[in-house]
């Protein structure tokens, strides 16, 4: 009896490091997809520049964007403003991760007012104001909604300003900028033939090609800790059955202590996984909970198949 606890407390162990490794490798792979998409600036590998040599304004070149329905994100970099990057899009925009506040949202592209994304913990010229926070650019504060989470690869001088037809920072020629446009391949090369503008791919699309089997690894180990939990519970499985039988049980009673055997095992593997869950969501990063919601989940309804199913085999057998 003393040896089945034991055997016990060590099985619930074991799983309890498997649900905390399965986590810190998620907490990895998230972690550095946050990084690729705070280096890419929110944008996706189909993302290219524009080499434009147009004499009209950030708002005309706008203007002339808004009749596509295709999703277009639009970053244009200040050639002339150090670290200065316009944002438009005319849908919504890829969030990014933020440690105080949001990212832009579709909303911020339509009014009058252009609003601030900074780097969190930045040395940009900023001020306080009744408990909130403006980017001092020349003479013109904008309203700082959100801050990003750092990231060597960006420079912490780096700042993002919301743009539109009827915002003040469209009325800049649009020449004074790299136009760095995300959307179809469709799309972008309608827009270059309009503007007979030269395209070419950021050096981050090429660098996230070459990452693309990077998080090889960090699946490879979540694949075998799932296994090792599926192992844990057919052998407890196998254990149980065998106990039951030694107790001298009649078949409907073995099936009974099999049961109740296996769903005490399961409350404790709920209360293990509830823990691990919370301490990770406070000791590492995730974009998404969601997805290590979903990953323990998953766990315990594989755990708790493997048990019952190996069970079923097991009566079936001596049947």
């Amino acid at each position: 009896m003393i040896k089945s606890k034991y055997q016990k407390y060590l099985l619930l162990l074991m799983l309890l490091v498997s649900l905390l490794i399965q986590g810190i490798m998620l907490s990895n792979i998230q972690s550095r997809l946050a990084d690729d998409l705070l280096e890419a600036h929110g944008l996706s590998n189909n993302s290219r520049y524009l080499k434009l040599s147009s004499r009209k304004s950030v708002s005309s070149f706008l203007r002339t964007l808004k009749p596509y329905r295709t999703a277009i994100q639009v970053h244009l970099e200040n050639q002339y403003e150090r670290g200065q990057v316009l944002v438009w899009s005319n849908q919504s925009v890829t969030s990014m991760p933020t440690y105080v506040g949001h990212y832009f949202t579709s909303d911020d592209f339509q009014g009058m007012v252009s609003f601030a994304v900074v780097e969190y913990g930045s040395r940009l010229n900023t001020k306080e104001v009744q408990g909130n926070k403006y980017l001092i650019v020349g003479r013109t504060y904008y309203a700082v909604i959100g801050q990003l989470k750092p990231l060597k690869a960006v420079s912490a001088n780096q700042y993002f300003l919301s743009t539109g037809v009827d915002q003040p920072t469209g009325k800049t020629p649009i020449a004074n900028y790299r136009v760095l446009i995300d959307s179809s391949n469709r799309v972008i090369s309608k827009i270059a033939k309009q503007y007979h503008a030269k395209v070419t791919s950021p050096a981050f699309v090429k660098a996230h090609h070459h990452h693309r089997w990077s998080f090889a690894g960090e699946f490879m180990v979540i694949a075998v800790l799932v296994l090792l939990g599926l192992a844990v519970h057919y052998w407890l499985a196998n254990q149980n059955w065998r106990r039951s039988k030694r107790l001298g049980r009649s078949p409907q009673n073995r099936w009974q202590y099999f049961v109740r055997a296996g769903m005490r095992f399961g409350l404790l593997t709920v209360l293990l996984t509830i823990i691990s869950y919370f301490f990770l969501s406070f000791h590492a990063f995730y974009s998404a909970m969601v997805l290590l919601a979903s990953l323990f989940l998953l766990n315990l309804i594989l755990g708790n198949l493997a048990y019952f199913i190996t069970g079923l085999k097991l009566r079936n057998r001596e049947s």
